[in-house]
């Protein structure tokens, strides 16, 4: 017999909603700069910037480094929605 699935308890799930943008100065170039940001508008929310290194650097990458980064930082637990332009 396999152990019944049950979702978690109301008081144990929550949602949160990410906002996310990415930019990158000199697109594409070799001399390109560019970082992701997440934030979130409780008091307590997920507010973070990281550089992204490596090459090559765009602004695709940077919108998605976003999103990978919001799911790292929001508990497995919880219903996250990502927001970007």
């Amino acid at each position: 017999r396999k152990p019944a699935r049950r979702g978690l308890p109301p008081h144990m799930h929550k949602e949160r909603i990410i906002y996310g943008d990415g930019s990158c100065i000199h697109n594409g170039s070799e001399n390109a700069t560019a970082e992701t940001e997440i934030w979130e508008d409780s008091e307590n929310g997920i507010q973070e910037s990281k550089r992204i290194t490596g090459n090559p650097l765009g602004i695709q990458r940077e919108e998605l480094g976003g999103a990978i980064l919001a799911m790292l930082r929001v508990p497995k637990n919880n219903e996250l929605t990502y927001m970007t332009d």
